[in-house]
């Protein structure tokens, strides 16, 4: 198995085994499939970042 996961979006990210087994149990989870998710947790994240903080990243 490959662990490295690229997503369509333009996003690249890499996970371990173990991470990926996480990802896909909790996307399983969700009723999702798991790119869905991830991209569902990746945008869930950012919006919980304070906005000071992603002006600064930009």
């Amino acid at each position: 198995m490959n662990d490295e996961y690229v997503h369509g979006e333009g996003m690249r990210l890499t996970f371990t085994p173990a991470e990926f087994d996480v990802l896909c149990s909790q996307a399983r989870k969700h009723k999702m499939p798991v790119r869905k998710f991830v991209s569902w947790m990746v945008k869930c994240f950012i919006n919980t970042v304070p906005t000071e903080e992603t002006k600064r990243a930009k």
